[in-house]
């Protein structure tokens, strides 16, 4: 569980838009509109697979 959106500002959708960020309890999440429903998407899940690309 991430406290903090580590690429906050610097994550898109398909559509080129920013992510929104938010937190529920102690968990931060990027939001993505889908067609109008927002979803929640655990910041750590997107914040690892950037990390490992990043990485090599």
């Amino acid at each position: 569980m991430s406290r903090t959106a580590l690429f906050e500002g610097l994550v898109f959708d398909e559509d080129r838009r920013t992510l929104a960020t938010t937190r529920v309890g102690d968990e931060a999440f990027y939001i993505v509109d889908d067609a109008g429903f927002k979803r929640h998407v655990p910041a750590e899940e997107i914040d690892r697979v950037i990390l490992s690309q990043l990485r090599g």
